[in-house]
């Protein structure tokens, strides 16, 4: 049987090893196949709610009920898959931070024995850090860029 597909769903459900059809498709593949789920939308301005209750009330004398879902009713996988990727979003963004931080800190090691002379000479502790700050920021400003874009 020759099936056209016209697009995918991302469902982490049975693995990911389900079929989307509509009944006819079902229907020409394999005459006794039994569908597993049906999904319904109803139109704008319907109580949901009010819907499943009664089609609930329905659906007891065949011992199935109904449950209301929507697209963004994908479980708990799709939430611990979100929380994944903001947690390594976050530790992506601490380690270029600390990148940045440790050239800072290697370039104010490299000119302790300048700051030394310059302090000798009278430079008041304000001074120094407004020089130590200056010199920081091209590196600061060189690598935000770079590190927004690892991000």
């Amino acid at each position: 049987m020759t099936v056209r597909i016209v697009g995918e769903v991302l469902d982490p459900r049975n693995d990911g090893m389900q079929v989307f059809t509509d009944a006819t498709t079902l229907a020409a593949a394999h005459p006794d196949l039994a569908e597993t789920s049906h999904h319904f939308a109803v139109t704008s301005g319907t109580e949901v709610a009010g819907y499943v209750d009664a089609l609930n009330k329905d659906l007891a004398l065949l011992g199935v009920s109904a449950r209301a879902g929507g697209l963004d009713a994908g479980g708990d996988m799709v939430a611990t898959l979100n929380a994944l990727s903001a947690t390594l979003t976050l530790l992506l963004v601490a380690v270029a931070a600390l990148g940045v931080l440790n050239g800072v800190l290697l370039d104010t090691r490299e000119r302790v024995r300048e700051i030394g002379v310059h302090k000798a000479l009278g430079m008041t502790p304000r001074q120094t850090i407004a020089m130590v700050l200056t010199s920081v920021v091209v590196t600061g400003l060189v690598a935000a860029p770079w590190a927004c874009h690892s991000a």
